[in-house]
This record gives structure tokens, C-alpha cells and sequence, in this order.
């Protein structure tokens, strides 16, 4: 175990990598938390279907309770009320209106302890860009909300990862 983790430790320290999001996975494969400071997100003019876009942000302080969040946007905003008040002290949720064509900088709460997850779910219109996007190892993400998907990336410059 001590040389798998001294390997781990010496591979990360050789990466040149400090705005990206892979050192966040390596720190929160260490610490099992999220280390989000930073969250923008993006509507492009046409996001989904030129209406603003519902958008909570989930921070879940026992990682036990990850498997009690929903499979998508829509399940989620009619579900949330129940999820939270089964646990409230696990769960702090931020609730965004991001209008097309603005850029909104989300507030990440900081409650004293780091949270073990932090997932943000959209509530679009169409099936597609209805998943939930899982941030727990960034650091500071990006989320662009696009006419029928959603990208997010690690910070500036980083490549975009969409939805399956």
C-alpha cells in the first residue's frame, strides 16, 4: 500500500497540471471530498430552446447519500424537496436562473467542512442534457449550457466533456 501510494504521489507531483481538474481527482481520491471553489456557468443564446434554465447545485456532505440523488434534471426538481428533507444537514442545495446568452459565477458554499460530492442538475426541456453533471473533482468548473446538451470543463482551457 505504501508504494502504490508513493508511486500515486510521485506520478502527480511530475504533472504540470495546477488549473486542472486532474489534480482535484487525485485530492479528492486522498480526501474523499470535493474541493469546488469556483463554479461559472454559461447559457449560449440558444440554450435550451431560448428559455432560462433551472440549475441546483447539490453539495452532499455524506457520500453514503450520493445513491439517493436522481438519474436526471427533471427527476431531481421533482424530487428534491423529499431527497433534502430525508437529510437536511447532508445536503445544501443552490438554486440558479440562468437566463441564454448570460454567464452566472455560482456561489459554493463553504460550511466548514468540504462536502463529499457536489453534482449540479439542469432542468432543460428536451431528454438531452438532462444528466447530472458530477464536479466533485474540480477545483473550478466551467458549465456551458448549450441549445439541447451540456459541457463542462475543468476552469479555462480545459477540453469540454459532454453529455453520454
Amino acid at each position: 500500500m505504501r508504494t502504490s501510494r508513493a508511486l500515486l504521489l510521485a506520478v502527480a507531483a511530475a504533472l504540470p497540471l495546477p488549473g486542472c481538474g486532474a489534480l482535484g481527482w487525485l485530492k479528492t481520491a486522498f480526501t474523499g471530498k470535493s474541493e469546488l471553489v469556483q463554479l461559472r456557468v454559461i447559457a449560449d443564446p440558444d440554450a435550451n430552446r431560448d428559455t432560462a434554465t433551472a440549475v441546483d447545485l447539490v453539495f452532499v456532505y455524506d457520500k453514503d447519500l450520493v445513491a439517493l440523488l436522481p438519474k436526471s434534471g427533471p427527476e431531481w426538481f421533482a424530487k428534491r424537496q423529499g431527497v433534502v428533507a430525508s437529510q437536511p444537514a447532508d445536503f445544501k442545495v443552490v438554486s440558479l436562473q440562468v437566463p441564454p446568452a448570460t454567464a452566472v459565477d455560482a456561489p459554493v458554499p463553504r460550511l466548514g467542512n468540504q462536502p463529499a460530492a457536489v453534482f449540479l442538475f439542469a432542468n432543460y426541456i428536451d431528454k438531452d442534457g438532462q444528466f447530472p453533471v458530477n464536479l466533485t473533482a474540480f477545483r473550478n468548473a466551467v458549465v456551458r449550457l448549450k441549445a439541447g446538451s451540456i459541457e463542462y470543463t475543468a476552469g479555462e482551457g480545459a477540453a469540454a466533456v459532454s453529455n453520454p
